[in-house]
């Protein structure tokens, strides 16, 4: 069965070869017409999609979806969306999505100073790339911290 999809603006039915087009996310009347299920599955499938055609702005679109319609978003669901948002050069956004997981239970907590460690199983190229680059950031401002307590002891 395909998984229909369609651009938001015009109301114009695409499959899922045409996701060449911008703009688009799953169509909930597919889902309740055609028999789709609306599950995280259906969701991540959609959004694999996008991240293998490079279509970031689609992704964000069906992940949009996603949370209007009350799905859970699962890791699944979080990869691809990661994946795609950082090949197109949204690493900000990227960031900002990961942190969104992060918090909501998604990505297992990662190590912080002092126990640096850094779990990237079960994470796609984007979700990995995000989590190093949040868990730098950890490490710099801990970092930073330390040496602006060690220069002020020593103003003392």
């Amino acid at each position: 069965m395909p998984l229909y999809i369609y651009i938001k603006k015009k109301r114009t039915f695409f499959t899922k070869s045409d996701a060449r087009s911008p703009n688009f996310s799953v169509l909930r009347g597919a889902q309740a017409a055609g028999g789709v299920p609306a599950t995280a599955d259906t969701y991540a499938s959609a959004l694999m999609a996008c991240d293998k055609c490079g279509q970031w702005e689609a992704a964000m679109g069906v992940f949009e979806d996603l949370e209007d319609t009350g799905v859970v978003a699962s890791i699944q669901c979080y990869n691809p969306l990661l994946s795609a948002l950082w090949r197109g050069g949204q690493h900000a956004e990227a960031l900002r999505v990961f942190t969104k997981g992060a918090k909501r239970g998604v990505y297992p907590k990662q190590g912080s100073p002092p126990d640096p460690l850094v779990d990237l199983h079960l994470m796609a190229a984007g979700s990995a790339v995000a989590q190093t680059t949040v868990w730098l950031a950890s490490l710099e401002r801990a970092h930073f911290a330390r040496v602006k307590g060690t220069k002020k002891r020593r103003a003392s």
